[in-house]
């Protein structure tokens, strides 16, 4: 259990509002529904279930997003399966239009992990951890007021302020390749 899950735990403030495993039968058309109901929404390009994984179907850049309904959050994903000069991320603080509103984004690609703020559609680096990414990485997000921690594999890689889109509730798997797997998604209200 890392710091952050013990904080949560001990403080009793948090309730599970997204939650998926992927573990449905096969589908190249669609994600389907998280375990908890709420439907994915293919912003860019085609995803599905690959083996019980989230896969992107689509070759080039592609995006898929569903409403948490939340921003104060602590989040949790599997980058399952990696693959060399391929971009695995996830977006938090999303805005609706996930593809060209305001967010914040974690990157993992060849040369490590990076946060980034997209604002009026203009992405700034915010931090970066120059360790490159493996197959089961497991990355966890507390993001609560404008304070974001990022836990790589139980340990805190970054703890940034940043207000940008801090009310936005979208979540988002993004990648560029259809070698790319995600797994275990949850997202706790806090």
């Amino acid at each position: 259990m890392t710091p952050i899950q013990k904080q949560l735990l001990l403080s009793g403030g948090s309730r599970l509002v997204v939650s998926d495993s992927f573990n449905r039968a096969d589908n190249a058309l669609t994600l389907g529904n998280a375990d908890t109901g709420q439907a994915w929404n293919p912003d860019i390009g085609t995803w599905g279930i690959n083996s019980n994984l989230a896969t992107q179907i689509t070759s080039s850049e592609a995006v898929c997003s569903i409403n948490s309904g939340i921003s104060n959050l602590y989040l949790k994903v599997t980058f399952a399966i990696r693959a060399a000069a391929a971009v695995h991320r996830i977006r938090f603080r999303a805005a609706s239009d996930a593809v060209n509103g305001d967010r914040i984004t974690l990157l993992a690609n060849d040369a490590g992990y990076s946060l980034y703020k997209t604002s009026a559609g203009a992405s700034t680096s915010i931090a970066s951890w120059a360790v490159p990414p493996q197959n089961g990485d497991i990355v966890e997000i507390y993001a609560k007021g404008s304070n974001i921690r990022i836990i790589i594999n139980g340990v805190e890689r970054f703890n940034v302020n940043e207000s940008t889109s801090q009310f936005n509730t979208y979540v988002a798997l993004s990648g560029n390749s259809i070698a790319l797997r995600w797994n275990n998604l949850e997202v706790y209200a806090i």
